[in-house]
C-alpha cells in the first residue's frame, strides 16, 4: 500500500497535465491566432479600399396652393371669443399675445401649404424598403452598369462579382454596400453608398435617388389617375342620367304638344272656366229675352246659336282635358308623369352638377398636390477611403474567437474532471 504513494507513480498525472497546456496552447494558436492572423493578413494587404457617399432626403407631401394659404394668413388676427382656442398655448388669455401667437401659427401653416410639408411617414417607409428591395437592383442593373460596379478591376479578388453573377447574390452584395435609414422622429431618409472608387460612389448614390425619385412619381401619378378617372367616371355616369331625364321630359311634351303640361293644363282649365262663364251669362241672357219675346224672333235665335257654340267649345275643352275618348283623369294622368320626369331631372341635374365640381376639384388637387422626393444633401465624390474598417474588423474576429475558444476549453476542461473522477 506505501508503495501506491510513491512519486514514480505520480508522474503520469503531471504529464497528463502538460499535454492538456499543450492542447489548450495548440488550439488557442489554431482557433485563435491562425484566424485572426489571416484577417489582418487579408484586411491589411489585400482587401481594396472602398468609398462611401451619403445622400440625404425626405418625402413630402404638397399641400393647398399659396392663393388659399395667403387668405387664410389673411384672416389671422386677435378674436375676443376664440383666442384661446386659435392661439398656440391654450392658456393664452391676453388680446395681443393670442393674435400675435394666432398669426405666427398662420404664417407656419402657409409655408407648410406653400412650399409643401412631411408626409404621414409611409412614404419615407415605402422608399426605404424599395431600396433594400430586389427591384431596385433590377433598375439599376437593366444596362448593366450594377453588375459592372461590383465586377470592378478595383475591387479585391474576394470583393469581386463576377461577371455573370445572378440576381440574387448581385442583391446580396447591393445590400452590403448600400444602406438606407428612416429617422422615426424626422422622417428623413439617410443612404449610403460603397463602391472601389470615388467616381462609383458617387454616382451609385445618385442612381438609387432618381431611382426612388422614379418611385415616387409613380406613386403619385398612379394616385392622382385613380382620383381623376374615378371622378370621371361618375362625371359621365351624371351626364348620361341627366341627357337621360332630358330625353325623357322632351318625349312627354312631344306626346302631349304642349311645352310645360303643367302650364298647358292650367291654360285649358281656365279657358274652360271662361266659357261656363260666359255659357252661364248667355243662358241669363236668353231667358229674359225669351220671357219678353217669341223663342223664334231672330234676337232669341242668335242667343240660342251663342249658347250651342259656346257649348260645342266646352265639349271641345273637355274632350282636349280628358282626352281624345273622354277617358276621365287624362289630364291628371300626364301631369304625374310630368311630375315624375320633372323631378328625376331635378336630381339628374343637381347630381350632375356635383359631379362636375368633384370633377373640377379632382383636377384642381392633381395639378397642386401629391408627393414627391426632396434632397437636402445631395451625394458628392469622396475624397478619401474609410471602408472597410479593417482594425476594427480584426479586433472583432479576435474577441469573438478568443471567447469561443474559451468556453470550449472550459468545457473540455468539465468533461476531463469528469473523466478523472470516475
Amino acid at each position: 500500500m506505501p508503495s501506491a504513494y510513491r512519486p514514480a507513480q505520480a508522474r503520469p498525472g503531471r504529464f497528463g497535465q502538460l499535454n492538456w497546456y499543450r492542447v489548450v496552447a495548440w488550439s488557442f494558436l489554431f482557433a485563435v491566432i491562425v484566424p485572426t492572423a489571416f484577417t489582418a493578413l487579408y484586411y491589411v494587404f489585400l482587401a481594396a479600399p472602398q468609398y462611401q457617399a451619403s445622400v440625404r432626403l425626405a418625402v413630402y407631401a404638397i399641400g393647398k396652393d399659396a392663393g388659399e394659404a395667403a387668405a387664410e394668413f389673411d384672416s389671422a388676427g386677435p378674436k375676443k371669443d376664440k383666442s384661446k382656442e386659435d392661439s398656440l398655448e391654450p392658456g393664452a388669455s391676453e388680446p395681443r399675445a393670442g393674435g400675435a401667437r394666432q398669426i405666427a401659427g398662420k404664417a407656419m401653416k402657409l409655408m407648410n401649404s406653400v412650399f409643401g410639408k412631411n408626409s404621414d411617414g409611409k412614404d419615407a417607409f415605402i422608399v426605404v424598403n424599395y431600396i433594400r428591395s430586389r427591384t431596385i437592383v433590377s433598375d439599376l442593373n437593366a444596362d448593366g452598369w450594377l453588375a459592372k460596379v461590383f465586377a470592378s478591376d478595383e475591387a479585391d479578388a474576394v470583393s469581386r462579382l463576377p461577371d455573370d453573377a445572378s440576381r440574387e447574390r448581385l442583391w446580396r452584395a447591393f445590400n452590403t454596400r448600400v444602406d438606407a435609414q428612416v429617422d422615426s422622429v424626422s422622417r428623413l431618409i439617410t443612404v449610403n453608398a460603397r463602391a472601389f472608387t470615388p467616381e462609383e460612389a458617387n454616382e451609385l448614390a445618385t442612381r438609387v435617388v432618381t431611382a426612388s425619385e422614379h418611385l415616387i412619381n409613380g406613386l403619385r401619378t398612379r394616385m392622382l389617375e385613380d382620383a381623376t378617372l374615378t371622378a370621371a367616371s361618375t362625371l359621365q355616369s351624371a351626364e348620361n342620367r341627366y341627357l337621360d331625364a332630358l330625353a325623357g321630359m322632351r318625349r312627354l311634351r312631344d306626346e302631349v304638344g304642349v311645352i310645360d303640361p303643367a302650364e298647358g293644363a292650367m291654360a285649358l282649365a281656365k279657358a274652360l272656366t271662361e266659357l261656363k262663364v260666359i255659357k252661364a251669362a248667355l243662358e241669363t241672357q236668353y231667358a229674359g229675352t225669351i220671357a219678353a219675346v217669341s223663342p223664334d224672333s231672330p234676337m232669341a235665335r242668335a242667343i240660342a246659336a251663342r249658347i250651342a257654340a259656346t257649348d260645342a267649345e266646352i265639349a271641345e275643352l273637355e274632350k282636349q282635358i280628358a282626352g281624345a275618348n273622354a277617358e276621365a283623369g287624362a289630364v291628371a294622368a300626364y301631369l304625374a308623369e310630368f311630375e315624375t320626369r320633372e323631378t328625376e331631372r331635378m336630381l339628374a341635374e343637381a347630381a350632375y352638377k356635383q359631379a362636375v365640381a368633384s370633377f373640377d376639384r379632382a383636377q384642381s388637387d392633381a395639378d397642386r398636390q401629391g408627393i414627391y422626393l426632396a434632397v437636402f444633401e445631395p451625394p458628392g465624390v469622396p475624397q478619401e477611403s474609410r471602408f472597410p474598417r479593417g482594425w476594427r474588423i480584426i479586433l472583432t474576429v479576435f474577441v469573438a474567437l478568443s471567447a469561443l475558444w474559451a468556453v470550449l476549453c472550459l468545457v473540455g476542461a468539465g468533461v476531463r474532471d469528469q473523466m478523472a473522477w470516475r
